[in-house]
């Protein structure tokens, strides 16, 4: 009996190693396709213009916004210098699009954007939809389209303003979007 409660104790430890065995395989096997990967991929970019088409809110490119959007509060934390001139550049845009050329200034941002899959006019937009499905989604059905609906009802199911208040601690005060800036 002694014998079988020892072989049972020992399947049960050895069990215990193989997943996390698995688990530690597939991490490796996932850093090396990374550093595998030249290019991002997916990778937004938009064509300059005066007409904001939203982007469809989706959970992928959300978690890619939510990331992009911490590494730049990292950076401003790290780099204050950066974080100034960003910030005296979103003082001085009337339209959000003109805050995208804040950001590409900075050879730091853009390359942050980059590793995201976003570049500064897509990121900036990916803002303004989120910004926007908030609004949606306080009144059911709003929206003058099929994408402004579905990401109200996105906004709304995901609850995307617990996330955007999130985003908002992260930035321990420091405020980098444009406050004058009414429209596209």
């Amino acid at each position: 009996m002694r014998a079988a409660a020892g072989a049972l104790l020992f399947v049960i430890a050895s069990s215990a190693r193989v997943p996390a065995q698995s688990l530690a395989d597939a991490a490796k096997a996932a850093e090396e396709q990374r550093k595998a990967q030249t290019k991002p991929s997916i990778v937004i970019t938009t064509a300059p213009g005066g007409t904001f088409h939203e982007l469809l809110l989706t959970e992928a490119l959300l978690a890619r916004f939510s990331n992009a959007r911490g590494s730049l509060s990292k950076l401003y934390a790290f780099n204050p210098t950066i974080y100034e001139t960003v910030r005296a550049g979103s003082l001085s845009v009337r339209r959000y699009r003109e805050f995208a050329k804040v950001l590409a200034s900075e050879p730091k941002i853009v390359e942050t954007l980059k590793f995201f899959g976003f570049d500064p006019d897509s990121f900036v937009i990916a803002e303004i939809s989120i910004r926007n499905s908030l609004t949606y989604a306080q009144i059911s059905g709003s929206g003058n389209n099929d994408v402004e609906r579905q990401n109200g009802f996105f906004a709304h199911k995901h609850q995307l303003e617990w996330s955007y208040y999130s985003w908002q601690q992260t930035d321990q005060g420091r405020a980098f979007w444009p406050e004058n800036a009414g429209y596209w």
